[in-house]
């Protein structure tokens, strides 16, 4: 039995019409379904062990491994990834000849592609030492309130 053309066109533009909308009915169950799901929680980073140090102050590294827990993500002006972090007991600084106590530091993931909050661990960081405790309600990092001081490596503790 031969199908006349125009039958044959018509039953495959309607077998074309109900794929093409099993496949949109498919997407939007999907997006509707993703809508009332809990989206997925960031990794959010908490103790750390700041365990080696390199580049750094000759007082320094007498001084770790030093615990500490990540306070919060803070922008700044080249990277939007800086962490605030308060240590479990304060860091002795010698500031060209003035001993001063460092109670947070400003960490960063030196690799790029890194992140602090991804989990990585160990994870080589850029260190600095908080100059200027306001910097801690600030929105955003300036890095005239801050003194990088060495190049680390953390994990969680």
């Amino acid at each position: 039995m031969s199908l006349s053309p125009l039958v044959a066109a018509a039953a495959f533009l309607f077998g074309l019409l109900l794929v093409l909308g099993i496949g949109h009915l498919s997407k939007a169950r999907a997006r509707a379904t993703a809508l009332h799901e809990p989206t997925a929680t960031p990794v959010v980073p908490g103790r750390f062990r700041l365990i080696e140090v390199d580049n750094a102050p000759d007082d320094l590294p007498p001084q770790t491994p030093v615990k500490g827990v990540l306070v919060r993500s803070i922008p700044g002006p080249d990277r939007p990834d800086y962490w605030i972090a308060r240590l479990d007991r304060p860091l002795r600084w010698l500031d060209e000849g003035t001993e001063r106590v460092v109670d947070h530091l400003v960490l960063a993931a030196r690799l790029q592609g890194q992140s602090i909050d991804a989990g990585v661990d160990p994870l080589t960081v850029g260190v600095a030492y908080v100059v200027d405790p306001t910097l801690l309600s600030d929105a955003a990092l300036t890095f005239a309130k801050i003194r990088y001081v060495a190049i680390a490596t953390i994990d969680r503790s």
